[in-house]
C-alpha cells in the first residue's frame, strides 16, 4: 500500500495536485490597456502561474474566444505579466480601465486554459 501524500509532492512532480486544483484571482485593470499592451498580475497570482512554468496560456472570455497570450517573468522584483497577445484579449472582449476581472483556472498544468469575466 503506497502510504505516500501527493500533496506533498513538489509541484513540478507528476504526481503533485496542487496545481490541478480549481483557483481563481480578481484583479481590476488600472492602466489603459490601449497604452500598456501588458497586464502585470498580483503577487499571489503571479506565484501561482511562476510554479506552473508555462510559457503560454489561453484565455477564454465570456464570449468563449480564445487567444493565445505570452507569459514574462521577472524575479527581482517579482514581476509576472501576461504579455504578447494581451492587446488582442482587450480587443476581443472589451475590457477597459477600472473593469474587474475574474481570473479563473481549472487543472492548468494540463489544459493551459484561464477564463476570464468581468465582475459587476
Amino acid at each position: 500500500m503506497d502510504r505516500t501524500d501527493p500533496s506533498r509532492f513538489p509541484t513540478w512532480h507528476t504526481k503533485s495536485r496542487c496545481l490541478r486544483k480549481a483557483v481563481s484571482f480578481k484583479l481590476t485593470i488600472t492602466e489603459d490597456p490601449k497604452v500598456v499592451p501588458v497586464l502585470t498580475l498580483p503577487e499571489d497570482m503571479g506565484e501561482y502561474l511562476w510554479d506552473t512554468m508555462l510559457d503560454r496560456v489561453f484565455i477564454i472570455g465570456a464570449n468563449l474566444e480564445k487567444q493565445l497570450c505570452d507569459l514574462e517573468y521577472q524575479q527581482d522584483p517579482f514581476v509576472v505579466r501576461i504579455s504578447s497577445g494581451w492587446s488582442e484579449c482587450v480587443g476581443i472582449h472589451g475590457f477597459e480601465v477600472g473593469d474587474r476581472l475574474l481570473f479563473s483556472m481549472r487543472n492548468i498544468y494540463d489544459c493551459h486554459l484561464i477564463w476570464v469575466t468581468k465582475l459587476d
